[in-house]
């Protein structure tokens, strides 16, 4: 692929775009090329059965903003998660109050590789997020399945830095806004 691509600057319309538009040849590595091929990816993704339940009602919220945030990673990250990303969950118990969690699955020696790969859980209050509070928080929780510290603060701060190196700055910022009021404690006043 393009090494020089900076897919932080890519959005999924105009992935969407080189798709629709390719010619009958479009020269293998090219910029068309390699934005098609990467729609084409995040297609595969979202139609698999890793969405769960497939006909979650929340799922027609959640895709764009899944598939803007597969816009904005790099190459080798995106097929680490493709490769690593078991399942997301997107409906969950209205009591919980968490917004998301990253499973780590268990090893299988007989699979030929390291983790059977992970599951995200989005929990119920997220959806009240905004679109990008929602991709902050997505980013946030796909860093998660790459990278990780030696306790629960450690580990959330690696979490935000490899979001933030993939150009999710701004959206986790408006994430960590929006946790603040969503958790705030209510008045007491009388």
């Amino acid at each position: 692929m393009n090494e020089a691509m900076d897919w932080s600057l890519t959005t999924f319309s105009k992935l969407a775009d080189a798709y629709h538009n390719q010619a009958s040849f479009v020269p293998p590595g090219s910029l068309q090329a390699t934005l098609a091929a990467r729609y084409g990816a995040i297609m595969s993704f979202v139609d698999s059965d890793r969405l769960w339940p497939p006909h979650a009602q929340t799922k027609s919220k959640f895709v764009p903003f899944l598939c803007e945030v597969l816009s904005r990673l790099p190459d080798e990250d995106f097929t680490r998660l493709d490769d690593n990303i078991l399942s997301i969950v997107l409906e969950d118990p209205a009591t919980c109050r968490m917004l998301a969690v990253n499973v780590k699955a268990p090893s299988f020696p007989r699979l030929e590789k390291e983790s059977g790969g992970d599951t995200i859980i989005f929990y119920h209050d997220c959806w009240r997020f905004t679109g990008a509070a929602l991709v902050g928080l997505i980013a946030h929780e796909f860093a998660h399945s790459l990278v990780c510290g030696q306790d629960y603060q450690s580990d959330e701060i690696a979490a935000d830095a490899k979001a933030e190196s993939w150009g999710f700055k701004s959206e986790l910022a408006r994430l960590e806004a929006e946790k603040r009021i969503l958790f705030q404690a209510p008045d007491r006043a009388s």
